[in-house]
């Protein structure tokens, strides 16, 4: 449908309108939108403020949440910071504490130190407080030890060194010592069978340095020798299968635990009684370790255990059984006699100290009744007077 200029809302005359006013018409719609922002048939009004305003709303409102955030973000930093202090301050407080309660228990003995205490009381109560009877052994030991090394030296069998001592005045031992002793030096004397002749070597090398260390009197560099070799013996005998070999290498323990347990007797008595319990854990039930035990418990002076061991091992059976039984009757005969000997001696003195208490009061008497007398001699004297 044609458009009709006539109908358009303008007063001016058509001619004027032509194709120049149809573009300015539409020029100025174009502006319309651009300054508005609206489109044409819309509403009418001015919205470049208003957006204005909405930016710098949502600007500052984005700026208090920054601010907030910083707010909270410094409050933690300083709630951090007081927790910090806090836990140094508490930490700081706990030291000062444990220094007061340290320098309180100063000369107190530590948990490791009553252990060892009460370790240490426990091997005296088992061994007793006695030593005298064992330290006079010591240079006993050390002479017998010296003469059967130069017996051994010469060729003699352990037969033939136990029969020269017996002989010899300076034996001063039982029989049955002595052949333990002569056995306990064996270790020291007797070459070792290795595998290899290299470990031959050695294994005779440090033989011969723990028997010189032994004659010069360094007991422990010997004793720490038995110990090494038993300790071997001991992981052999764990790292087989074999029945045969584990018998062999048990009794080699043993054998090595009692000869350290003969030779520290006189130097070393915690020690030999450590060495005596390991060879009744390897074989328990042994006349011969049972004896032994029961005899340093009977030099120390615990003879209620000393009479237990001796009791296990005389009912074994066998040459140490009779041993153990011997000495189990020799020590209650020999306290039975001690005893005696101390009611003795108590009476003895309790009949000294009456003695002289008596003694005392007669002189007392006579000096307190010195008067009387002279009384009763001035009445003698008066009525020989009146006759």
């Amino acid at each position: 449908m044609p458009l009709n200029l006539s109908e358009l809302p303008f007063s001016v005359p058509y001619a004027t309108w032509g194709a120049a006013g149809i573009g300015a018409l539409i020029s100025v719609r174009v502006m319309s939108r651009l300054v508005f922002g609206k489109k044409s048939g819309g509403s009418s009004g001015f919205a470049g403020p208003a957006a204005s305003a909405q930016a710098a709303d949502a600007s500052a409102a984005q700026e208090e949440t920054s601010a907030a955030e910083a707010e909270r973000e410094q409050a933690e930093r300083e709630q951090e910071q007081l927790a910090l202090e806090q836990a140094v301050r508490e930490q700081t407080e706990q030291e000062i504490i444990n220094e007061l309660f340290e320098m309180a228990d100063d000369g107190r003995e530590t948990p490791e130190q009553r252990e060892e205490r009460e370790k240490e009381e426990e091997r005296e109560e088992e061994l007793g407080h006695k030593r005298e009877e064992l330290q006079g052994l010591r240079e006993i030991y050390a002479d017998l030890g010296k003469q059967i090394a130069d017996l051994a030296a010469k060729g003699l069998s352990v037969a033939e060194t136990a029969q020269t001592l017996a002989t010899n005045d300076a034996a001063r031992l039982p029989a049955d010592e002595m052949r333990r002793l002569i056995d306990a030096m064996s270790a020291f004397l007797d070459k070792q069978s290795e595998k290899s002749a290299h470990e031959t070597v050695n294994a005779d090398h440090e033989r011969r340095a723990a028997l010189s260390a032994l004659k010069r009197g360094d007991y422990e560099e010997a004793f720490d020798y038995l110990d090494r070799r038993a300790e071997a013996a001991e992981s052999k005998m764990k790292g087989t299968r074999r029945g045969d070999l584990r018998a062999e290498a048990r009794e080699e323990a043993v054998f090595l635990h009692r000869a350290l347990a003969v030779l520290a007797r006189p130097v070393d008595v915690e020690r030999s009684f450590e060495a005596l319990k390991e060879a009744d854990a390897l074989s328990p039930n042994d006349p011969a370790t049972e004896m032994m035990i029961g005899q340093l418990m009977a030099e120390t002076g615990n003879f209620k255990g000393a009479e237990l061991y001796y009791g296990k091992a005389a009912s074994r059976g066998g040459e140490d059984a009779e041993i153990a039984a011997t000495r189990l009757q020799d020590m209650r005969f020999g306290r039975v006699a001690l005893e005696a000997a101390r009611i003795r001696r108590n009476y003895e003195e309790r009949f000294a100290d009456d003695t002289v208490r008596t003694d005392t009061r007669a002189k007392t008497a006579v000096r307190d009744n010195s008067p009387a007398f002279d009384m009763e001699e001035w009445r003698e004297q008066a009525q020989n007077v009146m006759e």
